[in-house]
């Protein structure tokens, strides 16, 4: 039998993916709330430095009641970053016939994330699971 790694949270020892889930939820809790700022962010996260999360089994795809934005979204912007727009693209796909709407948008959707995982490993040690 093999034994999943748990991590001391503030809310008890939990799995890498659980560990996420917890974070996902606050941080969108807080966001629908009006409360979630880069002091807030910190505040939350400060307990889960050091902690390996894992967003494959944690993510929810949960988005704010709010604006209906993801945790993504939420945490790039309230860490005070810019969060890129998706591409637009009615325009490409009528001027070049070669153009693939999915591969742009799996190149934002990858680039978004590196951005959030960039705020959350550098500053604030948490590091993600391949």
């Amino acid at each position: 039998m093999v034994r999943k790694k748990k991590y001391a949270t503030p809310v008890g020892a939990v799995t890498p993916g659980k560990a996420f889930q917890i974070i996902e939820e606050t941080l969108l809790a807080l966001k629908d709330a009006s409360k979630l700022d880069r002091e807030t962010l910190t505040a939350v996260l400060e307990p889960y430095r050091g902690v390996e999360l894992d967003f494959g089994k944690g993510w929810s795809g949960q988005l704010s009641k709010e604006e209906g934005h993801g945790i993504l979204r939420v945490t790039i912007e309230a860490f005070g970053d810019t969060y890129t727009e998706p591409p637009y693209h009615d325009h490409q796909r009528k001027t070049d016939p070669d153009y693939d709407p999915e591969t742009e948008h799996e190149i934002w959707i990858d680039q978004e994330a590196d951005h959030y995982h960039r705020i959350m490993e550098d500053h604030f040690g948490i590091v993600f699971l391949d």
